[in-house]
């Protein structure tokens, strides 16, 4: 029995390794068709050429880059036979803490349906961050599009009108959709919102998000699409997480919706590397499979009342789209954690469980989750101290293995030691308590997100009966091989899901990653207990130092590169009343900056030019003669214990933004800009945004007022504020130009092909405070 046992166990891992490998090469985008496609297709060829000129540089709101794109897509509307409309206006929103204000220009045009019930929205952003050529976010939404347009004029005519909005200054909060919501008279005449995105350079376009009463729009979609990549369990995380797309603003405003975007590639989201030559043909066309599809399918069906409860789903393969209700989801649970207390009593008969209380058994559960995630913690910044963790970035699929490997050897470790101490099925049963308590929670307060855990913990659970309560105890073949095939689901849905969370960290956080694989492998402890303990200890203990040498071996060998480049931040600031200049930038920045920056420069926080108090590096600079940004009082009246102020605000410089705060902590009550009073905008509430975006931005500020023009008018704009009587604000006002100044005596050397600005990157300021 001993070679069959090991050809068996050998057969098995085989199968569960097949399962793991075909679950996440399925993720792959579909082929990519050229120019030559038929005309009622979309082809990424043909939506490439879009992406060619409109990515050819940055083009930020208030840019001459901007102008142009927008440019370009008007008149890609008009050669479609598509009126294009300008939504030309100012918009603004309190969000995490700050005042984000910007001049807008949206565009949008429609197909007109013959008989129309309500409109299908196609959306996506044509602005990008500063740094960013913004090719995938979001030109490839802009292509989508337009090519999706075109095909739709060159096929019979949908009943349903089709509007294509391109939205204006998302990358400033989604000013443009909310402006959008807000004031323009077609928002009423549209029954769903399809929106495109990207996060990355590559790989599969996933729905990864929805509005809520999606069941409508998930029939649809399980109908229609032909390579749909969606799970319910990702959407429910993004809705709880401070992800911010146009849909958000969609929702808020009644309208259901679906999210799309790829995210491989995450070194180059943001990046000046965002370019036409960076994207995968393939992505682009996994976009236009959805956005054309289900344009067709909504197009025809009476779109007046379609609110639906939300379903559960996922993809299988990236071939089919599984749903069923929430009902259903509570009843699979409850028979889940049903199945769990008949195993639970059936193991409480067994010698084993005389060796360990439950209690124990709930930390054995929970100890390799904590040792993975310190362990895998103290490695990361171990090797953020000798690199530049963006290295890490460029290299995700390398980088990952060390913290694959360090999390199997605890793993295995750990177990080896409870089984040696409190049994097998001790073992095998306690690490499915968590799953247990999981499977409850979700099915009880997150029933879209309860598929992943009620399905894998039958799976385990079926897999610890045929392991221990089959009626043979011998360890014949089928009961190796039954013990291997019941626990495929279980690695299909974790192996998935591991994936995905990797993907979308694309290396920059291994280890989530890492405690998602300590969560699978829990799971497969019935055919892991089939090899012997001391052959897991000898593992365990050979994969931990061979995770961490490979690790330091990766950090030194793998280096930036043109292709894989290091961002770097430098930027020149001018305060005028101290008739001082520094550059100042942040910490692990390439050798390139040491030009402007002294290794032992100060770290502070400069108040001058940011109401941050996280300190910056900073060296003195040359002092250039730049006009600061222009503040007039306007009025100043007193009126029931509240001072009203008013301020005329120009640039001399005309620069692209200007910001404002005021650095006593005096709460002001009112902002209005050129008469207009812009509403909060919030995910969860006002107060927990902003302490989420500065935890997220390492931008804590003592500051109660701030404010951000972006876009500004050449003629300046008039604010408006309300504060405390008898008060004495201090205002700090800085105006932004892009782009670093140049000196007639200083010259520096231009960046490396390995080094490229970031998107706060390569900017002027002019600082001067108002004092009343």
């Amino acid at each position: 029995m001993g070679k069959v046992r090991s050809k068996l166990l050998v057969v098995g891992s085989a199968l569960l390794g097949f399962i793991a490998i075909a679950t996440i090469s399925s993720t792959s985008p579909p082929h990519a068709l050229d120019a030559k496609a038929p005309s009622m297709e979309f082809s990424a060829g043909r939506a490439m050429r879009i992406i060619d000129l409109i990515s050819k540089e940055p083009h930020p709101v208030g840019s001459m880059a901007h102008e142009r794109v927008a440019a370009i897509i008007f008149e890609e509307l008009k050669k479609l036979g598509i009126t294009p409309y300008i939504q030309e206006t100012v918009s603004g929103a309190l969000t995490v803490g700050i005042h984000k204000v910007s001049s807008i220009r949206n565009i949008y045009a429609k197909i007109p349906g013959t008989g129309n019930s309500k409109a299908i929205l196609l959306s996506s952003h044509y602005d990008s961050v500063a740094g960013s050529r913004g090719a995938s976010d979001d030109g490839s939404g802009v292509a989508t599009l337009l090519e999706t347009a075109r095909a739709l004029k060159h096929s019979s005519a949908l009943k349903n009108d089709i509007i294509l909005l391109f939205t204006d200054a998302e990358e400033e909060f989604l000013l443009g959709a909310v402006v959008f919501t807000h004031s323009n008279p077609w928002k009423n005449q549209i029954g769903l919102a399809l929106n495109f995105e990207a996060r990355g350079s590559h790989g599969p376009s996933a729905m990864f998000q929805t509005t809520g009463n999606n069941g409508f729009l998930i029939k649809g979609l399980a109908k229609v699409a032909p390579y749909p990549i969606a799970n319910s369990v990702v959407s429910s995380i993004s809705k709880a997480l401070p992800n911010e797309t146009d849909l958000l603003v969609f929702k808020r405003s009644g309208l259901l919706g679906l999210d799309f975007a790829y995210a491989d590639g995450l070194n180059r989201y943001h990046s000046y590397h965002d370019s036409a030559e960076t994207i995968d043909p393939k992505s682009l066309q996994h976009h236009g499979s959805y956005a054309l599809s289900l344009a067709r399918y909504f197009g025809m069906l009476d779109l007046h009342s379609i609110q639906r409860p939300d379903l559960v789903y996922f993809d299988v393969f990236g071939k089919i789209l599984i749903d069923y209700s929430q009902w259903f989801a509570r009843v699979l649970g409850f028979l889940t954690l049903g199945a769990f207390i008949a195993v639970f009593l059936k193991y409480r008969k067994t010698r084993d469980s005389k060796k360990v209380s439950p209690l124990k058994l709930w930390i054995m559960a929970l100890a390799p989750w904590l040792l993975v995630l310190i362990a895998t913690g103290l490695y990361n910044a171990l090797l953020s101290t000798i690199k530049d963790p963006s290295l890490f970035i460029n290299y995700p699929t390398l980088f990952i293995w060390p913290y694959l490997l360090i999390t199997v050897g605890i793993f295995l470790l750990l177990i080896s030691r409870y089984e040696k101490n409190w049994g097998i099925q001790s073992l095998t049963f306690g690490t499915l308590y968590p799953w247990a308590a999981l499977t409850l929670l979700t099915s009880l307060f997150a029933p879209t997100a309860s598929y992943f855990f009620q399905w894998c913990l039958l799976s385990s659970l079926t897999a610890y009966v045929v392991r221990f309560t089959a009626a043979s105890k011998k360890e014949t073949p089928l009961k190796i091989l039954g013990t291997f095939v019941v626990l495929i689901p279980a690695v299909f849905f974790s192996s998935g899901l591991a994936y995905g969370l990797f993907t979308m960290e694309n290396g920059g956080g291994p280890a989530l990653t890492a405690l998602v694989v300590t969560l699978g492998l829990g799971l497969i402890i019935p055919v892991i207990s089939f090899i012997p303990i001391e052959y897991r200890k000898r593992a365990g203990m050979g994969l931990i130092p061979i995770g961490i040498i490979l690790g330091l071996i990766l950090t030194g060998f793998c280096q930036f590169s043109g292709n894989k480049p290091q961002q770097s931040h430098i930027m020149y600031g001018v305060d005028v009343e101290k008739n001082q200049a520094f550059w100042f930038t942040q910490e692990h920045q390439p050798r390139w900056v040491e030009q402007f920056i002294r290794k032992d420069s100060e770290e502070l926080p400069l108040p001058s030019f940011s109401p941050s108090i996280k300190p910056v590096r900073f060296s003195p600079a040359p002092l250039l003669n730049l006009l600061a940004p222009e503040i007039e009082v306007v009025s100043d009246q007193t009126e029931n214990a509240v001072r009203n102020l008013v301020f005329k605000i120009h640039s001399k410089r005309n620069a692209r933004c200007i910001q404002m705060w005021e650095e006593t902590g005096i709460p002001i009550s009112k902002t209005a800009v050129d008469g207009n009073v812009f509403k909060a905008f919030a995910r969860f509430s006002p107060k927990i945004d902003r302490m989420i975006w500065e935890w997220m931005t390492s931008t804590q500020s003592k500051s109660e007022w701030k404010f951000n023009f972006c876009a500004v008018p050449s003629q300046g704009f008039t604010l408006a504020i309300s504060l405390p009587a008898e008060t004495r604000p201090v205002f700090r006002i800085v105006d932004e130009t892009l782009g670093l100044p140049q000196f007639e005596h200083y010259k520096f050397l231009p960046r490396p092909p390995e080094v490229i600005p970031d998107m706060w990157s390569d900017r002027t300021l002019v600082s001067r405070t108002l004092k009343l």
